[in-house]
């Protein structure tokens, strides 16, 4: 058995490949889930009730939503799988949470409107920290999750790229770097619990009251990390002061106004789980790469989104996902000049960009018109009408 991404890589035509009979056995499942996605949704919903079609079309409308804001960017898109996802593959025939069922069926339903009518090139790609988390922390022999991750990805149409290893053994050690921070996350957390964050915000100038925000990435604790990016775990721990801010002091109204509502999902990723554990490992990572406003600023070659129903992460990223370019005229001794025509050619450049991504959009509603057209009979008044 190959580790995946292992193997031989080839370009041929996709045709060509078939009528040569040089498909493997995963190339042909691959091929198979692509063809009958159709049909398996259309079974889906004929048999499903209205609660299950409802989780059907919630979470489709969520997850093409995320999807046109990258796609604007790019159509070819790196995807990164989120732990979640894998789990409502596998549990798919599940009869006690019949969600499962119809989030794996929204899940087809997207890549068919994204591979076949956005006409999108998508790549399903597992982290270390997604297979930290699909690996029980490591308790499973990583053979069989392996295998078992490839099949999960080939039953839903899409070949599994590694991202970020190349063998079981960097694997492994990716896994003992992700369990030293996991502790140390998790040491904050529970310091983070055991403060008292009553406080009266008092401003350094003593005019107003001091931001939130700032008091809590002031006092937010200091974590040594080997794995997970810095920036991103202490915007998260942050977010986990915010809330606890605003649980405890309710009789200061106007600090509150200025910290972030505790039933909104955002950046809500990070918590503890049993003795020395932490549920939302895979989101820090996902968050670190999947970033758009980081991506286009830093004109990254690639554009990479993630794939997941867990609403924090999701929340999360879209307030990450605004498109930004810079372009800067510096005072000084920089001539003027220069600076004015660098800053006139971007601005002509984003108007141009704004417009062609509007022309893109209108394709995609229209080509969402199309793909709905098929399953109408199932469509819920509210979307229909939409």
């Amino acid at each position: 058995m190959k580790w995946f991404g292992s193997g031989k890589t080839r370009k041929t035509s996709e045709v060509g490949v078939f009528g040569l009979g040089m498909e493997s056995e995963l190339d042909q499942k691959i091929l198979l889930a692509q063809a009958t996605r159709g049909e398996r949704i259309e079974k889906f919903l004929s048999e499903a009730n209205n609660e299950g079609r409802k989780e059907f079309w919630d979470a489709l409308l969520q997850l093409n939503k995320t999807l046109l804001r990258y796609a604007v960017e790019s159509e070819r898109l790196l995807v990164f799988i989120d732990n979640n996802v894998i789990q409502d593959i596998l549990k798919r025939e599940s009869r006690e949470k019949t969600i499962h069922g119809s989030r794996f069926h929204a899940l087809l339903a997207l890549l068919m409107l994204a591979e076949q009518y956005y006409h999108f090139d998508l790549f399903a790609c597992i982290t270390p920290s997604v297979f930290y988390e699909a690996s029980w922390r490591g308790k499973r022999p990583l053979a069989q999750v392996h295998e078992e991750l490839v099949d999960v990805m080939a039953e839903i149409g899409l070949s599994a790229h590694p991202i970020g290893f190349r063998s079981i053994e960097e694997l492994t050690q990716s896994f003992k770097r992700i369990r030293t921070d996991e502790r140390e996350i998790r040491k904050a957390l529970d310091r983070i619990k055991a403060l008292s964050w009553e406080n009266e915000f008092a401003s350094r100038h003593g005019v107003g009251i001091r931001i939130p925000a700032s008091l809590a990435e002031e006092l937010c604790p200091v974590v040594k990390l080997q794995y997970f990016d810095p920036w991103v775990v202490k915007l998260l721990l942050m977010h986990v002061i915010l809330k606890r801010m605003y649980a405890e002091n309710a009789e200061n109204p106007a600090a509150r106004k200025l910290m972030p509502d505790p039933q909104e999902k955002q950046f809500a990723i990070l918590k503890a789980k049993g003795n020395d554990e932490v549920e939302g490992l895979a989101d820090i990572e996902l968050l670190s790469y999947c970033d758009l406003s980081e991506q286009t600023v830093n004109q990254s070659p690639q554009i990479i989104m993630a794939l997941t129903f867990d609403k924090g992460l999701r929340s999360a990223l879209r307030m990450r996902s605004a498109s930004r370019r810079q372009a800067t005229g510096r005072g000084g001794s920089e001539d003027a000049e220069n600076a004015g025509k660098r800053v006139a050619f971007m601005l002509y450049h984003s108007t141009k960009r704004t417009a062609k991504a509007n022309r893109r959009t209108e394709e995609y509603i229209q080509d969402l018109q199309g793909f709905l057209k098929l399953y109408e009979k199932y469509l819920p008044k509210e979307v229909a009408d939409a």
